[in-house]
């Protein structure tokens, strides 16, 4: 493929319809659970019952008698369900996967490197897409607002390679972030991109070696400073 010399401002827009395998009750469970490891990680939750504040504190046989409760409704708990839920998470993370492979390939073909799919259901909200080519590589920069459809297109990633790979695109690398790193600096041209890589090694070894390794002698009693 032909190194990408299209501008930024350039941006394909196009919708991604999910809806067959992202139902609401899906997206509704993915978002509790992703709320509650967040919750789960966090110092300073909010105090239990067994905690010992004022009027929720409770006795030991009490306390016993609860956890052998939870205890029992957790062993009860359909395990057959969550499996399934799993499975059908991990199934829309590949649909995802696979259909945004599809659509980068269809772009690219197109003259196009940067896309915007608005992603249907719209609690998915969109992705953006940023490409160029690197020696025959495709380099993809992928950002979504959604903290669930990030964590969806990490899970659907290897299916997303599969896609292109699959389609004779060879893939250099994938990033998925949320977006606010790219707001600082500006932006430059895909080509400009790519020249500032493969030519930034380069130019930091020719300036930053000498300034580290090259001691400064002083030669003769005239003053003079010679690098060496």
């Amino acid at each position: 493929p032909k190194e990408n010399v299209s501008t930024p401002s350039a941006v394909a827009l196009s919708e991604l319809d999910l809806s067959e395998v992202a139902s609401p009750e899906l997206l509704e469970s993915l978002s509790q659970s992703m709320a509650e490891g967040a919750a789960s990680a966090t110092p300073g939750a909010a105090p239990t019952p067994l905690s010992g504040h004022g009027s929720h504190r409770l006795d030991p046989a009490a306390a016993a008698r609860q956890d052998a409760q939870n205890a029992d409704a957790n062993a009860s708990a359909p395990d057959a369900a969550l499996a399934q839920r799993s499975e059908n998470v991990q199934n829309l993370a590949e649909k995802m996967g696979q259909a945004v492979g599809q659509r980068i390939l269809s772009e690219i073909e197109k003259g196009q490197w940067h896309l915007k799919l608005s992603l249907r259901p719209a609690t998915l909200g969109h992705i953006e897409v940023e490409m160029r080519m690197r020696s025959g590589e495709l380099d993809a920069v992928f950002t979504a607002p959604q903290a669930m459809t990030r964590e969806l297109l990490q899970d659907g990633m290897a299916k997303l390679k599969e896609t292109l790979n699959q389609m004779g695109m060879d893939v250099a690398s994938m990033q998925v972030g949320d977006g606010q790193t790219r707001q600082r600096g500006g932006e430059s041209t895909p080509g400009q991109m790519s020249k500032s890589i493969n030519t930034g090694v380069n130019a930091s070894e020719s300036t930053t070696t000498p300034a580290v390794n090259a001691p400064r002698m002083k030669m003769g009693q005239d003053g003079w400073d010679v690098l060496v």
